[in-house]
């Protein structure tokens, strides 16, 4: 798996954009306030997703370390390749630490061949409601959000 880091940088609802196929990437935001849910500081934040057959919009991240509850999101791209946000087409909880082989429900059919992206979020609005924009930012690893690219396939 390749992975680049590149930054997004969110203020309010406008955007700045870059991408590359299939790799980590990361944005920069406002953290939120991380004492509202239990950290794990031990844990560096990561995703790890590989191309995949999306069967009854059903799509699995290999890994997703956390260092707090929080959420994986699943956006799709822009025109020109870049993630898309605010909007997702699908999110699951996770808890502190390593979570394996997270399963996201996607709330929309895609096509074989779509550059999809997973990124990873805090909770820390209402515990429990995926609230973004809002109260649930992306986590950060130093100034960067973490994202990854993958890339559906017919099998």
């Amino acid at each position: 798996m390749n992975k680049l880091i590149g930054v997004l940088v969110l203020s309010g609802f406008s955007t700045l954009l870059i991408s590359c196929d299939n790799t980590t990437k990361t944005v920069s935001e406002t953290p939120a306030n991380p004492a509202v849910t239990t950290s794990d500081t031990n844990v560096t934040p990561s995703v790890s997703v590989s191309d995949q057959a999306v069967q009854n919009e059903i799509i699995t991240v290999t890994e997703v370390d956390a260092p707090q509850k929080g959420w994986i999101v699943i956006h799709q791209s822009s025109s020109d390749g870049s993630v898309k946000v605010p909007e997702n087409i699908g999110y699951a909880p996770v808890q502190a630490g390593k979570n394996n082989n997270v399963t996201v429900k996607l709330n929309q059919p895609v096509a074989s061949g779509e550059k999809l992206w997973v990124m990873l979020h805090q909770d820390q609005g209402q515990l429990g409601t995926y609230e973004f924009p809002g109260a649930d930012k992306p986590v950060k690893v130093s100034e960067d959000i973490v994202v990854e690219s993958f890339t559906t396939t017919d099998k």
